[in-house]
């Protein structure tokens, strides 16, 4: 990596992606993914791989409202 200064969202990025991988590693049933659309999701596999038994949207930006489902 080089020795340039990151922005303050470079850091908060950094921060994210340790948070979601701890949360990853403490539920491994969890799954981060895109639909058919290309949305992002995030899901809990039923035990078919294919079928996911509680899903819920991420934003894909700041300015998109929250989706509830």
């Amino acid at each position: 990596m080089n020795d340039t200064k990151k922005t303050e969202a470079q850091k908060q990025l950094i921060k994210f992606r340790d948070q979601l991988h701890k949360l990853l590693m403490k539920y491994p049933e969890i799954r981060i993914a895109g639909n058919r659309d290309g949305d992002p999701i995030a899901c809990v596999y039923s035990g078919d791989k294919f079928s996911c038994y509680e899903q819920i949207y991420l934003p894909t930006n700041g300015k998109q409202e929250l989706i509830k489902h």
